[in-house]
């Protein structure tokens, strides 16, 4: 979990499933129809740009085009609520 201006964000990356979560200062879930963004992750050498898609509750899709086998570094670029939030992640292999 990254802090990213006021807000707590939670990346969790399955296969070619990437799935975010995101909280406000209290760490209370935001709705994800508040939040819109993108994700960029680092899979082997090439860096990989998707879009996320906001689904139920606090919770934000998108999906790599190959498995995430690999992955070592992801950055977020999101806005929350019209402001703009960054976070940036390291990734286990």
């Amino acid at each position: 979990m990254q802090e990213a201006h006021e807000n707590w964000i939670e990346l969790v990356v399955s296969g070619t499933q990437v799935k975010l979560y995101v909280l406000n200062e209290e760490r209370k879930p935001v709705p994800a129809t508040q939040v819109s963004g993108s994700a960029s992750l680092l899979v082997g050498s090439k860096i990989y740009k998707i879009q996320l898609a906001p689904r139920t509750g606090n919770s934000l899709d998108g999906e790599l085009p190959v498995p995430a086998s690999g992955a070592s570094a992801a950055t977020v670029f999101l806005r929350i609520g019209g402001q703009p939030a960054t976070a940036r992640f390291t990734l286990g292999s």
